[in-house]
């Protein structure tokens, strides 16, 4: 009855690390899609030139998913646009580092150092580097942002 005893033991031991380990392999696969994803799309709604604003926001806003699209659609064009376009900004942003910093089932939150070199109207560009926290979203078409604040 003992060596039953341990034997049934060990056989749920088995199955529960098993659980465990295709479990964190999820979630490292979620969080690489996640992040291969947030360093494409990040740098795509932060990148934009004063001359083609307009279908900058609607390719902003399509790299978002729920609320955060009106969000990044009200931000960009009533606190973005008027600036960008009277100064004549070209902003280009690229990223110097990114990590996945939780992931769960849906949901992957992304840690980035991003760098951004800004050219207004005739002035010498400025370079700078700031950090972010994008939220992934998994839908049906990808990982979208649905957040993004800066940290």
């Amino acid at each position: 009855m003992v060596l039953i005893s341990l034997l049934v033991a060990a056989v749920v031991s088995n199955v529960g690390l098993r659980l465990a380990v295709t479990q964190a392999e999820e979630e490292r696969d979620t969080g690489r899609a996640a992040l291969e994803s947030a360093t494409t799309r990040i740098p795509a709604m932060l990148s934009y030139d004063f001359g083609s604003f307009d279908s900058y926001v609607e390719l902003a806003v399509g790299n978002t998913t729920g609320d955060f699209g009106e969000e990044m659609r009200l931000t960009l064009r009533e606190q973005i646009q008027p600036d960008a376009e009277a100064r004549q900004i070209v902003n280009e942003v690229q990223v110097t580092s990114a990590g996945v910093q939780s992931a769960g089932k849906g949901s992957v939150t992304v840690l980035m150092l991003l760098t951004q070199v800004t050219q207004s109207g005739s002035e010498p560009p400025v370079t700078g580097g700031f950090r972010v926290l994008a939220t992934m979203s998994e839908t049906d078409e990808g990982w979208f942002v649905s957040d993004l604040e800066p940290v």
